[in-house]
């Protein structure tokens, strides 16, 4: 993870009997120590859908790892994750 980078994670949710839950996505060091960048996406829920999540890295990690937390307990299926940089805007 490069500092002073955007990156956006794409994915897939759906959780079951209309349950939506929030979802926070970090970029962090292995040990969980360092945070680069935190997000949260405040609620999904219901039937699939795709979801994109803008995260901003204010520091430098070598093999970083994106971490998924609910915020609260619950069944969440995800699918098709991608983490990618953004590219760079003129």
């Amino acid at each position: 993870v490069a500092a002073n980078q955007w990156y956006e994670v794409n994915l897939a949710a759906r959780t079951d009997n209309n349950f939506h839950v929030g979802l926070v996505f970090s970029l962090e060091s292995a040990d969980g120590r360092t945070v680069a960048a935190r997000v949260t996406l405040p609620e999904i829920g219901g039937a699939w859908k795709p979801y994109t999540v803008a995260l901003h890295a204010d520091t430098a990690i070598d093999n970083a790892r994106l971490v998924i937390s609910p915020i609260e307990p619950g069944a969440i299926w995800i699918d098709e994750i991608a983490l990618t940089p953004r590219a760079p805007q003129p």
